[in-house]
């Protein structure tokens, strides 16, 4: 081992520089496995076959070599190598082997002269394996000039473990020189992220003195159990433990150092894992006793697991209050929080809101790939001191009609809870509330604003009007949409000032089957005795790219006369065909004291019939359609329930209604059984052929 800074480590070594490798070859004499073809062989000689390692396990030197000659010509060159198998070898079965060295003995003599002995080879260059268990052997082959050939194979009769534990003196594992100190197999360590621990069976004290002991484990990227192992390459020691100093002749048995953060962090990579048996010398030096190398490597991730904190601020929360929370953790790479009151973030440094008061334990998880660490801190969160709370609203509109919606918007300083009674039984606890008024009068509304400081009322006066019809126009359909038979219907609206004054207009699309109330509006001043005509109205005003509805126009003068024109191409795509609808005012809608019938329904394989139903009201309206055979059978009735200003299309409604197809001349009588309300209807009779519709009025 070569000096090791901090730690100054070397090992002790018998005279002469070699450890002999007596255990690598257990036995070799005596039990072990022989394979032999052709007829060069070793022989048993006295002392018997042995090799010996150098320090550094760099050279190796083979002693007592005797090779004998079976035949009856001089051999070709022999070689004799020494093999490390993780299969014991045989010629004739598996030769895969590692070779850790050779040595070149020359030709061998045949007859009187068919042994070749060579008392010591001399050192020779030595590779070691990677650490492992191994076979390990001696085979001899021969060189006639056409290449090497295996003769002999000689396997010692157990396995070695190539990674030790190497010791001064006699390397081996049971059998132990005198004067040593040493540790014995089994050896075992674990690594948890940044953590390590070693555990070793047997620890003996061979010396004559006592020695102080230490344990460590290195990871390096070259294995340890030869010298250079300390040089060039990278190495990190991860553990270092200090036992207490052991006694001649001493032993601790099944010594675990306990879980120990690592010493040094290894970069990312592949490393071997080795165990040292360290003491400290007369001199003061540390020198290295013996040497394990564990078998597979070990990979590290690079990095250590993190450590988790954190501050927040401010220290002392409201309620209400933003708490910003400032990750100071080291090393993380993910962050998981949870606040303590069911909420979460994975956000490194996250703002959070409390709702409620109250101590609340917020805990963060921070994770890399190395492990996770956490940490928990309490935040307090108190309800602020607030003032009184200042009661105020207004609404809008300020004089709203019957059925019009009636906007509250919530004026108040320091509020946190409201409650508004609107004076007809209906209550809200919105901030800002809607609310629909069904009858005339004046409605008392009250406001109770509170906090956690107290409470303050207001109240203001509502005077909502009997909504007014007058100057009031409803188109009960328009379209912009595909029909039956491949038609796609389009409506222009027509409107002419038929007054001496100049007339302001709003155009509203009620839509069909909704609330027509919150429709789109657009606003209109149309000179006195002038007309203007909207193509496409519901594309060109309002923006709609399928659909269909009522159309409803007010104004200030009573002198407009409007039509809706709805047409649709033929299938043959030439011209159009369509329909002239006029807008209904106050005059021509039913009403519950006066019904209107549409004539001349049919429904057979040249026609179908659809009915249109718009409420011109802001109420909702119940109509019942009854249909009448031309004979004065009523085929049955139906109700339907339209919203505020809602528009509803009943298609093929003579058959809807219980008419058999191929009625023709049916009456459909249109009533409503709701008082004050008003609808507008009209009858489609469409030709199944063209798509060409007659207009059916009442």
């Amino acid at each position: 081992m070569k000096v090791i800074e901090e730690a100054l480590m070397k090992t002790r070594c018998t005279a002469g520089g070699f450890l002999r490798l007596i255990t690598w070859l257990p036995v070799l004499m005596s039990g072990a496995s022989l394979a032999q073809v052709g007829n060069v062989t070793l022989y048993p000689g006295t002392p018997p076959l042995s090799t010996a390692y150098s320090v550094d396990l760099r050279t190796a030197t083979i002693t007592n070599l005797y090779v004998e000659n079976h035949g009856s010509t001089t051999s070709g060159v022999v070689t004799v190598e020494l093999w490390a198998s993780t299969v014991a070898p045989s010629i004739g079965g598996s030769t895969n082997h590692f070779l850790m060295g050779s040595y070149v003995l020359g030709t061998v003599d045949p007859g009187a002269n068919h042994v070749r002995s060579v008392q010591t080879t001399g050192p020779f260059p030595l590779s070691v394996p990677n650490p492992g268990v191994y076979w390990l052997s001696y085979a001899l082959t021969e060189d006639r000039g056409a290449g090497p050939i295996l003769e002999f194979i000689l396997t010692a009769s157990q396995t070695v473990d190539v990674g030790g534990p190497f010791y001064t003196g006699w390397l081996g594992f049971n059998q132990v020189a005198n004067d040593t100190l040493y540790f014995a197999r089994p050896l075992a360590y674990s690594i948890s992220g940044t953590n390590a621990s070693l555990q070793v069976d047997l620890i003996q004290n061979s010396l004559g003195t006592t020695a102080p002991i230490r344990l460590e484990l290195w990871a390096s990227i070259v294995s340890l159990h030869y010298e250079a192992g300390l040089g060039g390459d990278a190495y990190y020691r991860l553990l270092s433990k200090d036992l207490a100093p052991l006694a001649p002749g001493g032993a601790y048995h099944n010594v675990d150092t306990g879980v120990i953060p690592f010493v040094q962090q290894p970069p990312a990579g592949t490393y071997w894992i080795s165990a040292m048996l360290i003491s400290q010398g007369s001199d003061g030096k540390y020198y290295v006793y013996s040497l394990y190398d564990f078998p597979n490597p070990w990979t590290s991730s690079g990095t250590a697991p993190p450590v988790a904190a954190f501050s927040f601020s401010p220290a002392a929360p409201n309620v209400g209050q933003m708490v910003t929370f400032t990750d100071g953790s080291m090393g993380g790479t993910s962050w998981q929080w949870s606040f303590g009151d069911n909420a979460t973030s994975s956000i490194r440094n996250p703002i959070h809101t409390y709702g409620s008061a109250g101590s609340f334990q917020v805990s963060l998880v921070v994770s890399n790939l190395s492990g996770s660490n956490s940490v928990n801190h309490t935040v307090t969160v108190t309800n602020p001191s607030l003032p009184a709370p200042v009661a105020a609203f207004s609404f809008s509109p300020g004089t709203p009609k019957v059925g019009q919606i009636v906007s509250f918007a919530d004026g108040s300083t320091g509020g946190t809870s409201w409650q508004w009674n609107f004076g007809d039984n209906a209550t809200s606890s919105l901030q800002n509330p809607t609310q629909t008024y069904v009858s005339a009068g004046s409605f008392q509304v009250a406001l109770v604003v509170s906090n956690s400081s107290g409470s303050s009322s207001v109240s203001h006066t509502v005077t909502v009007t009997n909504a007014s019809l007058a100057y009031s126009y409803v188109l009960p359909s328009s379209a912009h949409v595909s029909g039956a038979n491949g038609a796609f219907y389009t409506t222009d609206l027509m409107i002419a000032n038929r007054g001496a004054a100049d007339a302001n207009v709003t155009i509203q699309f009620l839509g069909h089957d909704v609330d027509g109330r919150t429709g789109p509006s657009s606003n209109r001043l149309l000179a006195s005795n002038r007309a203007v005509s909207f193509i496409d109205i519901l594309s060109s005003m309002f923006g709609v790219t399928s659909g269909f509805g009522a159309i409803r126009v007010t104004s200030d003068s009573p002198s407009l006369k409007i039509i809706g024109q709805t047409s649709t191409p033929p299938p043959d795509g030439k011209g159009t065909f369509g329909q002239t609808v006029p807008a209904s005012d106050t005059s021509g809608l039913v009403t519950q004291a006066s019904p209107r019938s549409l004539i001349g329904l049919r429904q057979d394989a040249a026609f179908r019939t659809n009915v249109f139903l718009a409420n011109a009201g802001e109420l909702p309206a119940h109509v019942v359609l009854s249909l009448i055979s031309a004979d004065g059978f009523t085929f049955g009735s139906a109700g339907y329930d339209l919203a505020p200003l809602g528009m509803t299309q009943v298609s093929s409604v003579v058959t809807t209604l219980g008419a058999p197809v191929g009625t023709r001349d049916a009456v459909l009588v249109v009533s409503t059984t709701t008082a004050g309300a008003q609808v507008a209807t009209y009858a489609a009779v469409i030709d199944n052929v063209t798509n060409d519709p007659r207009t059916v009025l009442p």
